[in-house]
């Protein structure tokens, strides 16, 4: 049943175990990585100002919804919504049914009428227990389910390197892929539109062509699989910028609150454990049938490709940690579209 009603049961673990101090804490997490990536917008020297004022106004418009939208956490009742719906209790397949005919019902009567972003309703699907982050370009809005906002990723509780090195570099990813080499395609509102100056969008497609050959070249260990770079481009491009913009936000809450406690007996300062703290949140450990199928059929690359690949294209990390100009981590030539 909690399939079918994912929302409310996925709100009542979010009051519970989600308290409103800690979601305070991630919205204002996600406003200062929107503020460093439209401070990226505002520096990009390829962009023409037309279009450049169009994209900042995008990220503006950006929604977020963290757990729930703002609605939920203010005692709205499910009862008006799910008052047609009838369950069986001893009828599984019968309250699939029931639940598809009810949910088909819903989407058709919403047709053709204008749509609330920031509703509830429009999350009806979402699986609160999935550990990830997902945007929509169709309606330029990004969702940050409960299980992503703890734990590994998140806790209010902790030096902020690793809040924003985890959470805050995946909410850098989400914006990034409204401005990839798909969800540029579509406007502040999610309309399907081009907005882009012509020689602006030739520059995007030339900035895009380093990425490409730059992750073609990457070959994993274990398998000696190469990866696709045009497959993998989109969260290549998501990865590269959205770590970016999540490294300035922390940059820009170091300003506002001064240094934090390092760890205890780590020569490492906060800087470098913002990068430290980045690669772990990236690592898992894969089987080689395991890898070998993510690189055929994935649109990410591997993990480590995903973390040399990034921190080989900033040279913010190559100066936390003085790699030698020419080094594998601080090539001559980097990657760079945001």
């Amino acid at each position: 049943m909690q399939h079918f009603f994912s929302v409310p049961v996925g709100l009542l673990y979010s009051r519970s175990y989600f308290p409103e101090d800690s979601r305070q804490a991630v919205i204002s997490l996600v406003e200062d990585v929107r503020v460093a990536f439209i401070n990226i917008l505002a520096d990009a020297p390829w962009m023409d100002e037309e279009t450049r004022k169009k994209a900042i106004s995008k990220a503006e418009h950006i929604i977020a919804h963290v757990g729930y939208p703002s609605e939920l956490y203010q005692n709205v009742t499910f009862e008006e919504f799910y008052k047609d719906l009838e369950m069986d209790p001893d009828n599984f397949f019968n309250n699939s049914m029931q639940f598809n005919l009810f949910i088909n019902t819903h989407y058709l009567n919403e047709l053709r009428k204008p749509v609330n972003r920031a509703g509830w309703q429009e999350l009806l699907t979402l699986d609160p227990t999935e550990a990830n982050a997902f945007y929509d370009p169709s309606s330029n809005t990004m969702q940050f389910p409960i299980a992503i906002l703890h734990e590994l990723f998140f806790s209010k509780d902790r030096p902020q390197y690793i809040n924003y090195a985890s959470l805050g570099n995946t909410v850098g990813h989400e914006i990034t892929h409204g401005f990839d080499d798909n969800g540029r395609k579509y406007d502040l509102y999610g309309n399907l539109v081009n907005w882009w100056n012509v020689d602006t969008k030739r520059k995007f497609s030339d900035q895009t062509e380093c990425f490409i050959d730059q992750y073609s070249e990457y070959t994993d260990p274990k398998t000696n699989l190469t990866v696709d770079g045009d497959n993998t481009l989109n969260e290549n491009l998501a990865d590269n910028g959205g770590t970016r913009a999540a490294y300035h936000a922390y940059l820009n809450w170091l300003k506002r609150n001064g240094d934090e406690r390092l760890v205890p007996g780590v020569k490492y300062n906060q800087k470098q454990l913002f990068w430290i703290s980045y690669a772990q949140a990236e690592s898992s450990v894969d089987g080689r049938d395991h890898i070998a199928y993510l690189i055929e059929n994935d649109s990410h690359s591997p993990n480590e490709l995903r973390v040399l690949g990034v921190v080989s294209n900033l040279q913010e990390f190559a100066n936390d940690f003085n790699c030698p100009v020419g080094s594998k981590m601080n090539p001559e030539k980097k990657c760079r579209v945001w």
